[in-house]
């Protein structure tokens, strides 16, 4: 599992799970002004791919860089 609610601080700020709809928004809205002619969907299907990317094991920078590569290769 990779966002445990119970357990809080850093370990846990430095992960993006993509099932949590709240932190795929969050995300998307911290991505948003760095791709303006990209559609909300776009961005928040990019941020999903990228957690699903076993090597990232759901790091928070790890996943918004790959993120910022798939938009930008679109």
């Amino acid at each position: 599992m990779s966002d445990d609610k119970t357990k809080r601080g850093q370990p846990d700020r430095s992960r993006i799970s993509g099932t949590e709809a709240y932190e795929v928004d969050y995300a998307a809205r911290k991505l948003a002004p760095e791709f303006p002619n990209k559609t909300r969907q776009q961005i928040e299907r990019a941020i999903i791919e990228s957690t699903r990317v076993p090597q990232f094991h759901n790091n928070r920078d790890m996943v918004l860089n790959s993120s910022r590569l798939k938009l930008r290769s679109n």
